[in-house]
């Protein structure tokens, strides 16, 4: 019979050590994992981002849209005056043709890059081991490795 196992709720401060390195690919976020005692990498994970869909998301969205429609038309107009006739029109089509593309960008803010993250974590869980003393999660030992003694936590990375 094999013994009950009792899983910790994770969140993205137990794991923030963890992280070697983080790359966001469109909508999905890739992670590389370290056990923060020895600072060698233990795995890879991916985990899908998902827009927010919130009452304040939207609205970002919106404000965002808003913003570049109005900068369409200012950049649009001041291309025509300054530059005028032929070359005014295709410096304006090409700043429309950018504008339109950043507006369709789906963009993640950081609470959903962290959210990814986690689930990524989730996935490689059995791979390390919570300490309680430590307050974050180590690669447990394979073969004939030894746990080294933790030091200060290292620093918090950019997401």
């Amino acid at each position: 019979m094999e013994p009950e196992r009792s899983y910790k709720l994770i969140n993205y401060d137990d794991i923030y050590r963890n992280i070697s390195k983080s790359v966001v690919e469109g909508s999905t976020v890739r992670v590389s994992w370290k056990c923060p005692i020895s600072d060698e990498i233990v795995c890879q994970s991916t985990a899908q981002m998902v827009a927010d869909k919130s009452l304040k998301g939207n609205m970002s969205k919106e404000l965002t849209r808003g913003v570049l429609q109005m900068t369409k038309g200012w950049f649009a107009s001041l291309a025509t005056s300054i530059l005028g006739g032929q070359a005014g029109n295709t410096v304006r089509r090409m700043g429309s043709t950018l504008a339109n593309h950043v507006g369709k960008q789906q963009s993640y803010g950081e609470d959903v890059q962290k959210a990814a993250i986690v689930q990524a974590f989730e996935k490689i869980q059995n791979k390390f081991e919570y300490s309680e003393e430590y307050m974050f999660y180590a690669a447990k030992a394979t073969g004939s490795a030894t746990k080294a003694t933790a030091s200060a936590p290292p620093p918090l990375p950019k997401v």
